[in-house]
C-alpha cells in the first residue's frame, strides 16, 4: 500500500513537471503569436520585390517590340500593397500595414510614362504594357478577385 506521504510526493512531482512545461511553452507561443503579423508583412515585402522584377521583365519584353505593341500579364499582388508608381526607369511598390510602411524600388533599362496605380493587395491584377514613343505605359484595367 502506498503511503500518503508517497502520494503527496508524486503529485508534487507531477505539478513540477506541468509547471516546467508551461514555463517553457507559454513564452514560445506568445512570441509567435505576437510576431506573426510582422513576419507576414516582411514576407509580403519579399513578394513585392519579385513582382517589381516581373514588371521590369515584362516592360523590357514589350519595349523590344515595335511602337504600339501591347501585352497583358496577370500578376498576383501581395497583401499590404497600396500602390505602384512608374517614373522614369523605376518601379516603386508601396506597402503599408498599420505603422509599418515600406517601398520596394527597382530600376530597369526601360523608360516609363509617369503612372500611379492604386492597388488592393492580396489580389490579382492584369497589367497592360504598351510600347509608346515616350516609353512603356503600364495600366491595370482588369482587376481579378481572389488570389
Amino acid at each position: 500500500m502506498i503511503s500518503k506521504n508517497k502520494k503527496g510526493q508524486v503529485s508534487t512531482e507531477y505539478l513540477a513537471i506541468v509547471m516546467f512545461f508551461l514555463l517553457v511553452t507559454v513564452p514560445i507561443f506568445t512570441y509567435f503569436y505576437i510576431s506573426g503579423p510582422e513576419k507576414e508583412y516582411y514576407a509580403s515585402v519579399t513578394q513585392a520585390e519579385r513582382v517589381a522584377n516581373e514588371i521590369i521583365d515584362n516592360s523590357r519584353l514589350v519595349s523590344s517590340q515595335l511602337y504600339d505593341t501591347r501585352i497583358s500579364r496577370t500578376t498576383v499582388i501581395p497583401k499590404y500593397v497600396t500602390n505602384i508608381t512608374f517614373t522614369e526607369n523605376r518601379v516603386v511598390i508601396t506597402l503599408q500595414q498599420n505603422e509599418l510602411k515600406s517601398q520596394v524600388i527597382r530600376q530597369g533599362a526601360v523608360r516609363y510614362n509617369n503612372t500611379n496605380i492604386d492597388i488592393y493587395g492580396g489580389t490579382s491584377y492584369t497589367f497592360m504594357y504598351e510600347n509608346t514613343k515616350d516609353g512603356v505605359h503600364v495600366s491595370a484595367p482588369i482587376f481579378t478577385t481572389g488570389g
